[in-house]
């Protein structure tokens, strides 16, 4: 007992010096040492009382006599704002230099939290404390000389009445000209200005200074007000073509962000197919992410008597992840979706429930008057039919080949999706011209990989190239091992997004001597493709994923033509040289200085919730160009 009131005397003997001129009496007090580990504004902080670093409920404090500005642009002026004068745009910058304030002289720093017990919390159950830095420095006193808050009327207040300094208050107030505020959505990395009415709807967003970073979108007002999109629009000109088809490929570095116009040749050839068909057309897509352009075309269609009908992936909650497809339900009507049997007694051929949570919808296919069959790896959406993921899309001339996907639309169009649909026969080797022949799958019942694929990759006797988006098949790698193995050249470019996957296979290769490249531009490595021996070409919508080969709809081609094989040769080692050697050895962040882009495109590349300024890497990357 004598111990511990000694320690209580030292810790009073040094404090009560300190707070001698507030007149704190350090008696009754609790004084402890903590770190501050978050900021939320002048004067408010959370405070590392269970030492773990993390920010949490319990631990938000704020300080007892006063009260600085808010950096909330939502919340209305206040009553101090109004009583000073102040515009709205006034305190928010008040409020945003209070915050730099806190972080400048608190932030990641040890100091001492003195608590009241006559008054611990306030009404929101947040701790009232006094603080001490820098050895002797109280924080209210600092923070109400220096113009960025004024004192509470609270019982003992008037102890900090002669620091509160509101000429100093509106010399800040007039300092807008040094201080240029925006907006910034963290979700989609672009800024507004401050006031304006696209900022209500914003759910997570933060002041900040607009930084003056060279090819940085401006801030925006009023989307209206926008000038045009100048994206150029590519002509409908195939990369290869053979009699009966033709081969486009999106390369995703070429563009600096997403579109939704229908630039790519890609792109632009689906729309004149849509526009040319005359009897039907029949698509099975994961969703339509903007693309505004197809959407119309397919209703104009439908309205001159062409017989228009649709398939699409919905999630366990019966939602579509592109922001276009509701829409386009509800324009089209004549659109199924595999949600429509979850709750339903639905089971496959082995008695097990049809489960949605399993599997997607991850076709990407259209059929044109039982004739032509438009497919790849691109999504109907900004990112990949639009221009910015590295994508393969095909246009088929071939009534038999158009046959096989009707049939599996018309699976699904009837609600039979995923494991609960029936096997589509007669589907290989398969004539078109004269120079090739294709082999048509569709999961998940042909299950490739473990069938034809893995015989053609067991066969390879020269090269094996390949450029995925997600490889996890652990039989598939296995397969690209065995070959590197018997002296086949084996190459494989992957996206940056799967490599940081704990399951990705890239790992696995490199460690058995295959260079594997993982791509560092903005945009997805989205394609799912192969390249074989001078012989053969595979591509569709699946992933090397064990997913992708048992559960999902999907639907992929091997194509047998040399001149297709060596030409998307030449096409592989086009991405493998833009992508440079050093990630051979070690993967790029999705997001981030070394992802070409991807810090200025408005995507949350990463999926961590966070687009561009909003994301911690990329804000620290974009600061230093500031900087420079």
């Amino acid at each position: 007992m004598k111990k511990y009131l000694i320690i209580i005397g030292i810790i009073t003997l040094f404090i009560t010096p300190l707070m001698r001129g507030n007149k704190i009496d350090n008696t009754e007090a609790c004084i402890s040492k903590y770190k501050v580990i978050k900021i939320v504004d002048a004067d408010t902080f959370y405070i590392d009382y269970n030492k773990d670093g993390y920010a949490q409920k319990n631990e938000k404090v704020r300080i007892k006599h006063s009260d600085g500005f808010e950096t909330s642009f939502k919340k209305p002026l206040d009553r101090k704002s109004k009583y000073l004068g102040l515009t709205k745009n006034q305190s928010l910058l008040l409020g945003y230099m209070g915050k730099k304030f806190a972080e400048k002289h608190l932030l990641n720093k040890t100091v001492t939290v003195i608590v009241d017990p006559k008054r611990p919390t306030d009404r929101y159950n947040r701790n009232l404390v006094t603080i001490i830095y820098d050895k002797n420095k109280d924080y209210e006193t600092e923070l109400l000389k220096s113009g960025l808050a004024v004192i509470y009327n609270t019982d003992d207040s008037y102890k900090y009445k002669k620091y509160e300094n509101v000429a100093k208050i509106k010399e800040n107030a007039q300092n807008r000209q040094n201080l240029n505020l925006v907006v910034l959505n963290t979700k989609t990395g672009e800024f507004h200005k401050l006031g304006c009415p696209e900022t209500a709807n914003i759910k997570y967003a933060e002041i900040i200074e607009e930084p003056n970073i060279p090819g940085y979108h401006k801030p925006k007002c009023c989307y209206k007000n926008q000038k045009p999109d100048l994206d150029i629009i590519e002509k409908p000109a195939a990369d290869i073509t053979t009699p009966n088809l033709k081969i486009f490929f999106i390369d995703g570095y070429k563009y600096n962000k997403p579109s939704s116009k229908c630039r790519t040749s890609a792109c632009q050839t689906l729309l004149s197919e849509i526009n040319n068909a005359q009897k039907s057309i029949y698509f099975s897509i994961y969703g339509l992410g903007g693309q505004n352009e197809i959407l119309q075309a397919l209703i104009r269609a439908q309205r001159r008597g062409v017989d228009v009908k649709g398939a699409v992936d919905m999630t366990e909650k019966n939602i579509n992840i592109y922001d276009n497809t509701e829409n386009m339900i509800r324009q089209l009507k004549f659109i199924k979706n595999d949600y429509q049997i979850a709750d339903k007694n639905v089971r496959d051929d082995f008695g097990y429930k049809f489960d949605i949570t399993a599997a997607i919808m991850h076709d990407k296919f259209f059929v044109f008057d039982a004739k032509r069959v438009f497919t790849g790896s691109a999504n109907i959406s900004n990112t990949c039919i639009g221009g910015y993921n590295t994508n393969v899309s095909l246009l088929i001339d071939s009534p038999k080949v158009a046959d096989l996907y009707t049939q599996e639309f018309k699976q699904m169009y009837n609600l039979k999706f995923h494991t609960i649909k029936s096997q589509i026969n007669d589907n290989t080797n398969i004539k078109i011209d004269n120079n090739t022949t294709m082999s048509v799958y569709f999961a998940p019942k042909h299950q490739v990989f473990r069938g034809d694929l893995h015989k053609i990759l067991s066969s390879a006797q020269k090269y094996i190239y390949v450029e995925m988006f997600y490889l996890t098949n652990k039989f598939l790698v296995n397969d690209l091992i065995e070959a590197k193995k018997r002296g086949v050249d084996v190459k494989v470019i992957v996206d940056a997004v799967s490599a940081a996957n704990k399951y990705s296979g890239h790992h696995k290769l490199r460690a058995a001597g295959i260079p594997v490249k993982t791509e560092n531009w903005g945009g997805k490595m989205h394609s799912k493709a192969a390249t074989i021996d001078d012989k053969y070409y595979v591509i569709g919508s699946m992933n090397w994923t064990g997913k992708a080969e048992l559960h999902n709809d999907e639907n992929l081609l091997i194509i047998n033509n040399q001149q297709v094989s060596v030409a998307t040769k030449n096409h592989f080692f086009k991405l493998w040289t833009v992508i440079p050697e050093k990630f051979l050895h070690f993967d790029p962040a999705p997001e981030g200085a070394d992802s070409i882009g991807s810090c200025m495109d408005g995507i949350d590349n990463n999926y961590n919730g966070y687009a561009d300024l909003g994301d911690f890497k990329c804000r620290t990357y974009l600061m230093k160009l500031n900087q420079h």
